[in-house]
Order: C-alpha cells, then sequence, then structure tokens
C-alpha cells in the first residue's frame, strides 16, 4: 500500500492541489480525474518523486519514499503523457533495450502475444520516428509488461489509443490487479476495471 500525507502542490505562486490524503491499495485502481490544470500530472509525479510537494509526504512500506528511494525505483513502471521511445530504434529494438535494460524474466511466447495483442506485429522492423501518435503509445505501454514492475503510475494511457487497444490494456490492468499489484493512472476514457476509486482532484482546487 501507498499512503500519500497531505499532499499540497505548487506550480509556481500558485497552490493547485492542498491536503490531500489518499491511499493507493494492492489489487484496486486508482484514477485521478479532474479538468484540465488540476494538477493530475503534477500528482502522479509526486507519487513517483519527480516531483517535490510544497507539503506532505509518499509513505511506501511504512516508510517515507524519500528515505528508500533506491527500493522504491526498483518496484515502479512511471509512464508519462509523452513517449520516450528512441525515434532512431524500430518497434523491437526498443522493446530488447527495455528487456535488456530491466533484466526482463519475459518469455517469448508471452513478449510476441503482446505485440499481437496491440497489433504490432507489421511494425516490428519500422523506425518509432515514422509510426503514428497511437502506435508510439501501444509500444510505450508495452513497458509495462516487459518491466514487471509491481507498483504501475501511468499519465494518460489511453490517449491515442482505439478502442480495441483501450480494452486489451483495460484488462492488462486489471489482470496486474488480480495479481496483488498497484496501479494509479490519470484518464479521461471510460475503462472497464471492476476495482477501482477515484481522486476527484476539482474537489481539492485551490481557492
Amino acid at each position: 500500500m501507498i499512503l500519500a500525507n497531505n499532499i499540497t502542490c505548487r506550480r509556481g505562486s500558485k497552490i493547485i492541489f492542498r491536503n490531500l490524503d489518499f491511499k493507493i491499495e494492492d489489487g484496486i485502481a486508482t484514477i485521478i480525474s479532474g479538468k484540465n490544470g488540476s494538477g493530475k500530472t503534477s500528482l502522479l509525479r509526486i507519487v513517483c518523486n519527480l516531483l517535490v510537494p510544497k507539503s506532505g509526504e509518499i509513505i511506501w512500506k511504512g516508510k517515507s519514499i524519500y528515505k528508500n528511494l533506491e527500493e522504491y525505483y526498483k518496484n515502479i513502471t512511471y509512464i508519462a503523457d509523452n513517449n520516450c521511445s528512441k525515434d532512431n530504434l524500430t518497434v523491437i529494438e526498443n522493446m530488447n533495450f527495455w528487456k535488456r535494460l530491466y533484466g526482463s524474466k519475459i518469455t517469448y511466447e508471452n513478449f510476441m502475444k503482446l505485440i499481437d495483442s496491440l497489433n504490432l506485429r507489421e511494425y516490428m522492423n519500422q523506425k518509432v520516428l515514422f509510426l503514428s501518435y497511437g502506435q508510439k503509445r501501444k509500444l510505450e505501454l508495452t513497458r509495462l509488461i516487459i518491466e514487471e514492475r509491481n507498483i504501475w503510475i501511468l499519465d494518460e494511457p489511453f490517449l491515442g489509443l482505439d478502442q480495441d487497444s483501450i480494452n486489451i490494456i483495460g484488462e492488462t490492468i486489471s489482470d496486474h490487479l488480480a495479481r496483488k499489484g498497484m496501479a494509479i493512472f490519470s484518464s479521461h476514457i471510460p475503462v472497464s476495471i471492476s476495482k477501482k476509486q477515484y481522486i476527484d482532484l476539482d474537489l481539492h482546487e485551490s481557492n
């Protein structure tokens, strides 16, 4: 379980949200909602320690993540709203790079099943530079399976995807939760996940 205690976020001189408390539980998706500018991306960046809150802290395994960062980082996969795939590499080269980087034990069978489920097989040898935004997004989301981490932190994971791909990623998240994984993500797109809770940042907006 991850606990967020009394989180206040400031952007420049403006307080975006204040005094936010929530928990991310094993087996339950935590979905962040709110209008543009409400701080959804900022909150996700705080959870993965890419942004320091004005006040408050994130607790994992009974300790502040700021005192336990090395172990915490080994347990999270963060997928931002911008893609980090290497444009000059092909789809398969990017995936193999991630496999080596994270020491993934994914089997070849599951590797190819993942590629086929997202309709990426015909693009395997194509450079990322020439993919559409939706195809790049699918490639980015393969990291969820390749990295094999317990905590998934996702910024608008369904953006740019067709409905079939949205369903597949939703099922992938549900399978992860069924294995007692954790997931927190922002989304304005409805997705079928049975166990979920919401954080509505509009309710915590600073006036």
